[in-house]
């Protein structure tokens, strides 16, 4: 017996300790930093509001080990590894597998290309629960249990209930294939039906949650109308099961290539399996193809996703990937059995085995691998960082106006669990449309004023938050107003000039007559001294694309921004020279122009792939004379995005400054192939032209 146990036990030892080497220290940039505040303070998460999940990372978090995203984060990984374990035991006991070859093949799950990087953070954990259950149910329908299945199947809902009714056609219709010849009767029938509605049951924890008022009170679903509306995400209706059939097959695409580098070389036996299947077994292979279909359906017809945002389809579809590893085993199982029994030669039935166990350890080890070395998350501080590099930047008492789950939910975070700056009001600005956002803020706060619409319902519509937001902001001018964007682009306050401080922007109404308010320099860059900046140079496996897009290079997006600035104060003392028929004074501009070119220069070193930084370098070296040297960074501008027409129009001034008329010309003739209607381009070129210092090339 002891001996039964030992293999399951190292493997799901091995998958574990896999997960914990690349295990994230804080939270990823996702939903995570929301998950573990529900799990810590025991809150009601976005809709569906995931209850079984926040119980079990409430649970976690009563271990005494680091903090609590560690922990959740620990839940992802235990959980992560039940899979392979449980997956190994479908595929010895189910499937036939002999047990090297079965641990092989479940091993895969944790060297994923999206399943590995789910172990190693709170929120992906969900999803990985859903495989948890998953491949418990399809155990125990292929096992008969049905009455097992059915409460699996009713605490899989409770996890996360979209998935599982995607996936619940192909369920039924697999468990009728195999109970045809004996079907449950009456009483087990309506035993399955109570076990489901126990699992079903957890939902009720969030209306017996909302009574208590805790902080994170998605939707405060304690009355009937609230918690619908919760359990039907019926505020992401305008969004979700919109799309049209364009929509449906770039996300089917997506998916598809997903599949593809899940876990590379499988997806061709799956599909080689597949067909065998179909062959030998057809009832369970469509079974489990229509369970398979059911997710891959709703990803591409519910969904309705930007291309910036199909990172969630690597969520939602992860607990599909199991269906790569099934299907490869079925393979392998029908062609191991496809030889003579009598044989063991390597071509044969025990030599096939030896063969299919090498292929699936030839392609398991170098991803196990990779995943290591290029997917961990252990020095993963960003995010956690970023959010209190910006809170730097406030001062006691502001109003922080906050755009984008990747502030709001950190912001939570640290305000409820950490208990970190209490006196900030954060006002995550999308998520005023609902009202328990705005109860929550004037609770936490009870001398603001916060607007509420006489129509108390749970949510009253985005046009809303245009009004709502400029409420807030006139009506409590006591508090310095900052916002984590760079830009107004609602409507709200538009007459607002937002002025770079560290991470945050301090919003001031200009002076009349001025579009540019000064800035407190030595402040400015006090706080760029003082930031938190561990392992951002560090370009090792912890920086994902994604993070490195969409966090990382916020910081050079941030700090050109303040360059930006700076080339508006220039551009207006000009304006104002011109105006006032005075001269400008040089030193003033220089200054300027000096601070530009540092703010540029530092942008374009933390992000040297980006063209518009490199641009921006060009433009402050010539205005602050040093023309040459600007004709080098718009070159390079123009090799990092071919396209780019300004940077060609811009270098294409500089050589005339220079007197390169005939390199200018042609950099004017490439304006004009990118952008034909651009005059400015047009109208030097003609004066190159006319004065005979440019001829065009035949070839044009």
């Amino acid at each position: 017996m002891r001996r039964e146990f030992l293999i399951p036990c190292i493997l799901f030892l091995a998958a574990f300790t896999c997960a914990l080497l690349g295990l994230n220290p804080t939270f990823y940039l996702d939903d995570s930093p929301e998950t573990v505040t529900a799990g810590v303070t025991l809150g009601i998460p976005h809709p569906p509001g995931y209850p079984l999940y926040t119980l079990l990372s409430r649970i976690i978090c009563s271990l005494p080990v680091s903090h609590a995203p560690f922990r959740v984060n620990l839940l992802s990984a235990l959980t992560a590894s039940a899979v392979v374990l449980i997956l190994f035991l479908f595929l010895e006991r189910v499937w036939k597998l002999r047990r090297p070859l079965a641990a092989a093949l479940a091993f895969f799950w944790i060297a994923g290309f999206t399943t590995y990087p789910a172990a190693l953070s709170a929120k992906s954990g969900i999803y990985h629960l859903t495989a948890l259950f998953l491949v418990g149910i399809l155990f125990s329908i292929l096992k008969r249990h049905f009455l097992l299945c059915a409460f699996l199947f009713g605490m899989a809902l409770g996890n996360h209930w979209m998935s599982m009714v995607a996936y619940a056609p192909g369920l039924l219709y697999l468990g009728y294939a195999v109970s045809r010849e004996e079907p449950p009767d009456r009483k087990d029938i309506f035993s399955m039906g109570a076990l489901l509605m126990m699992g079903l049951s957890l939902y009720l924890i969030l209306p017996l949650r909302a009574v208590l008022q805790p902080e994170l009170n998605w939707g405060d679903p304690q009355s009937w109308g609230n918690f619908n509306f919760n359990f039907f995400r019926a505020q992401y209706k305008q969004a979700e099961g919109t799309g049209n059939l364009g929509v449906w097959l770039r996300q089917w695409v997506y998916y598809l290539k997903n599949a593809a580098f899940e876990f590379p070389g499988l997806l061709p036996t799956a599909i080689l399996g597949g067909i065998l299947a179909w062959r030998r077994d057809r009832p369970r292979a469509k079974g489990l193809l229509l369970t398979w279909g059911g997710l891959v359906a709703a990803v591409g017809i519910y969904l309705n996703l930007k291309p910036d945002k199909y990172h969630l389809i690597d969520a939602y579809a992860i607990s599909s990937q199991l269906f790569l590893i099934l299907f490869t085993a079925w393979a392998a199982v029908l062609w191991v059995r496809d030889a003579p029994e009598e044989s063991v030669t390597p071509g044969q039935r025990k030599g096939r085995e030896k063969w299919a166990l090498l292929l699936a350890l030839l392609l398991l080890i170098p991803s196990v691998s990779w995943r290591l070395v290029r997917q961990r998350q252990d020095r993963y501080t960003f995010s956690y960082d970023y959010d209190l590099n910006v809170w730097r930047s406030l001062p006691r008492g502001s109003l922080f106006f906050a755009r984008g789950d990747s502030i709001v939910f950190p912001s939570w975070y640290f305000q409820w669990v950490e208990k970190r700056r209490p006196d900030l009001a954060v006002i995550g600005v999308d998520g005023l449309p609902m009202k328990w956002v705005r109860v929550t803020m004037k609770r936490s706060h009870p001398e603001l004023k916060v607007p509420f619409p006489e129509m108390q319902v749970p949510f009253v519509g985005n046009e809303s938050i245009a009004p709502m937001t400029r409420f807030l902001y006139y009506s409590n001018e006591t508090r310095e107003r900052y916002f984590s964007y760079n830009k107004i682009e609602d409507n709200s306050v538009p007459e607002v000039r937002l002025i770079p401080y560290g991470l945050g922007y301090l919003g001031v109404l200009p002076p009349i007559g001025v579009k540019t308010p000064p800035i407190d320099a030595p402040k400015a860059y006090a706080l760029w001294r003082v930031l938190r900046l561990r392992n951002l140079s560090d370009h090792g496996a912890s920086q994902d694309l994604r993070t490195r897009e969409n966090l990382i290079k916020d910081y050079a997006v941030i700090r050109n921004g303040l360059g930006v600035y700076y080339e508006d104060l220039a551009d207006e003392a000009k304006a104002t020279a011109e105006r006032t028929k005075k001269p400008v004074t040089e030193a003033l501009l220089a200054g300027l122009y000096q601070n530009c070119y540092s703010n540029f220069r530092w942008a374009s070193d933390w992000a040297p792939d980006d063209h518009e930084f490199t641009f921006n370098v060009g433009n402050a070296l010539y205005n602050l004379g040093r023309t040459v040297d600007s004709t080098v960074w718009y070159e390079r501008s123009t090799r990092q995005a071919p396209e780019y027409a300004n940077a060609f129009y811009n270098w294409g001034v500089a050589e005339y400054q220079l007197g390169n008329y005939q390199k200018a010309g042609q950099l004017f003739d490439e304006v004009l192939r990118l952008e034909p209607e651009r005059q400015e381009a047009d109208k030097a070129l003609q004066y190159l032209m006319f004065q005979g210092w440019y001829r065009r090339p035949k070839s044009l």
